[in-house]
C-alpha cells in the first residue's frame, strides 16, 4: 500500500495544522480517508495529507488477486449512514517481468474507518458494473490503543455477488490470445507465474500477432514447482457451470529452438480450488497432450470441467494452472481459453477421488 492510505495517531496534537493541540489523526488525502473520519479534516498544506481532529481510526486492508488485468476494479465502501467512496487497486510494480509476474503478489485495497457498520463492494471502474476481483480477503490491523471509536472486528460486510448468468457466461480468462499484450513489457496482464520466465514472442499461432514463451527460470529459487497460472472469478463458479478449456500450443527446445514433441509428462492444464490462500482442497486435470489435436507444429488442447462435481470443493480461491515440469523445453501458448457455460440436465460423469496421504482428501479426474 502507498502513502494515500497511511492513518498515523498525533497524540498531543503538536502535529494539528490548526495549532489548537487537539489531537487526531494523519490521514492520505484521497476522498476514501476524510470522507468516513468524522470530525473536522483540516489539509496539511504543503504535504499530501489532512488532520481529522478528535477520531479514532483502525486501518484495513484487502487482499485481492495481484494480476495486472485487474487494475481497473475499485472498491465501494459503504456506511449505513449512507456515505460512500472508493479505494484504488494498489500493487507493488516491479523492474522486472519475473517479480511483477509472481503469482504470490497480491493486489490490494486500504482505508481507515472508525466505529460503524461498513459494505464493500467491488465494481469496474469504467462502467460502475458489479464484479469480483477473483477473490478477495479482509483484513483488521492491529486496533489503537490510545483512543476509542474505531471500527470494531465483524463490523464490515464484504458479499460475493450471487451467481448471474449475464455477468459469468463469458470467458474467464484475461489476455489468452496476447494480442493486447505489450512487447518488452515489465507486465503480463492476467497471467501470473511460479518459477518461470514469460516473454511474448511473434508471430503466433496461425503467423499473425503473438504468442507467449514459457521457460524454466535458470534463477534460483525455493520453489520446485513452475506454473503459468490465472485466478478465475470464483463468484462465477456453481455447480450448474461448465468451463471448456482450449489452447494452442507447441514445444521447443531452449537451446537450439528446435520443436520438440510431447506427451503426457511435458504439460497439464489444472484447475484447483484453494481455501484460504494456501490449502488445496480440490485438483482436476482439465487438458493433457495425449487427448490434443497435432497440426503444423502446433498440439490443440481441449478439455472440460463439470462444476457439479465439485461443488463442495467450491470456497475461496479458483486458480487455473498449467504445469511446466521439464527444465530445457519451452512452452509457446497462443490463444488459451476458459469459457464458462451452463450446463444441461444431463448426470455429468462422476470424477475419481484420489487421497493423497497426510492432507485432506483431493478429487481428481484421472480419465483425462
Amino acid at each position: 500500500l502507498d502513502g494515500d492510505n497511511i492513518a498515523i495517531q498525533d497524540l498531543d496534537g503538536s502535529l494539528n495544522p490548526n495549532k489548537n493541540d487537539v489531537p487526531g489523526f494523519i490521514v492520505g488525502d484521497q476522498s476514501k480517508m476524510t470522507t468516513f473520519a468524522g470530525g473536522i479534516c483540516t489539509e496539511m498544506v504543503g504535504s499530501c495529507a489532512h488532520f481529522c481532529e478528535n477520531v479514532c481510526l483502525r486501518n484495513i486492508r484487502v487482499n485481492i488477486n495481484g494480476a495486472f488485468s485487474l487494475k481497473d476494479i475499485v472498491m465501494r465502501i459503504s456506511s449505513v449512514d449512507g456515505k460512500q467512496d472508493v479505494a484504488h487497486w494498489k500493487r507493488w510494480d516491479f523492474k522486472y517481468i519475473f517479480l511483477n509476474t509472481f503469482v504470490d503478489i497480491s493486489g490490494n485495497y486500504g482505508v481507515s474507518l472508525p466505529s460503524g457498520s461498513y459494505t464493500f463492494t467491488f465494481h469496474k471502474n469504467s462502467t460502475g458494473e458489479l464484479t469480483w476481483p477473483d477473490w478477495a480477503f479482509l483484513y483488521y490491523d492491529r486496533a489503537p490503543s490510545n483512543c476509542i471509536g474505531y471500527v470494531a472486528d465483524n463490523s464490515i460486510t464484504m458479499p460475493m455477488p450471487d451467481y448471474d448468468t449475464d455477468r459469468c457466461v463469458r470467458e474467464h480468462l484475461d489476455d489468452g490470445n496476447f494480442d493486447d499484450l505489450v512487447m518488452n513489457s515489465t507486465q503480463m496482464g492476467g497471467w501470473q507465474q511460479n518459477n518461470l520466465d514469460l516473454e511474448l514472442v511473434s508471430p503466433g499461432f496461425g503467423g499473425t500477432g503473438y504468442a507467449l514463451r514459457v521457460r524454466r527460470t535458470a534463477r534460483k529459487t525455493i520453489y520446485s514447482t513452475a506454473f503459468l497460472s490465472q485466478y478465475i472469478d470464483r463468484s462465477c463458479m456453481a455447480a450448474s457451470t461448465i468451463l471448456e478449456f482450449s489452447a494452442d500450443i507447441r514445444f521447443e527446445h531452449t537451446s537450439t529452438g528446435n520443436e520438440v514433441m510431447c506427451s503426457d509428462d511435458c504439460l497439464k492444464a489444472r484447475i484447483q480450488f484453494i481455501y484460504k490462500e494456501k490449502e488445496i482442497r480440490g485438483s482436476h486435470v482439465i487438458g493433457t497432450i495425449s487427448n490434443a489435436d497435432f497440426n503444423n507444429g502446433w498440439y490443440r488442447m481441449h478439455g472440460r470441467l463439470d462444476f457439479e462435481s465439485y461443488a463442495p470443493y467450491l470456497t475461496d480461491q479458483v486458480i487455473f494452472k498449467l504445469e511446466h515440469p521439464r527444465k530445457g523445453m519451452d512452452i509457446i501458448l497462443d490463444n488459451v481459453s476458459l469459457q464458462l457455460s451452463e450446463a444441461e440436465s444431463s448426470s455429468p460423469t462422476s470424477p475419481v477421488p484420489v487421497v493423497s496421504p497426510g492432507s485432506l482428501s483431493l478429487l481428481e479426474n484421472l480419465a483425462l
